[in-house]
């Protein structure tokens, strides 16, 4: 991964880089969970198992709701939440996240077929990063 101070790097400025070894599950000495929250099966398909490539586990939710539910269930280590989904939508559903205690500190990427920078923003300002 590029590191965030570097010219040219994956991440803008003030974002930390995500890697296995910053999320809590590593330390654990088990694989990190992520949690792929996207209404769109294909896509869950293809980023579940890119990630299980590389030795992370997985978990999809297909919709707001029901990432809220596994968030209450399961040991998440990561979210990648796409930002439209059929009920609440991804940056609602990050708010939800980030103003819970349990789920603070939860490092959460938010994906988007349609990124313009007010959808950034609005990521950011929600809790997002």
């Amino acid at each position: 991964m590029a590191e965030n101070s570097s010219e040219g790097s994956l991440y803008p400025a003030g974002v930390a880089a995500v890697s296995k070894e910053n999320l809590p599950g590593y330390h654990r000495g088990v694989a990190a969970t992520v949690l792929i929250v996207d209404d769109e099966k294909n896509i869950q398909v293809t980023l579940a198992r890119a990630l299980s490539l590389e030795g992370y586990r997985t978990e999809a939710a297909g919709n707001g709701q029901e990432a809220l539910e596994k968030l209450a269930a399961l040991p998440v280590d990561l979210v990648l939440l796409d930002v439209k989904l059929p009920d609440l939508d991804g940056l609602s559903v990050c708010e939800i996240f980030t103003r819970h205690p349990a789920t603070l500190h939860i490092p959460i990427i938010m994906i988007s077929a349609v990124g313009t920078d007010v959808t950034r923003y609005s990521a950011q300002v929600a809790g997002a990063r």
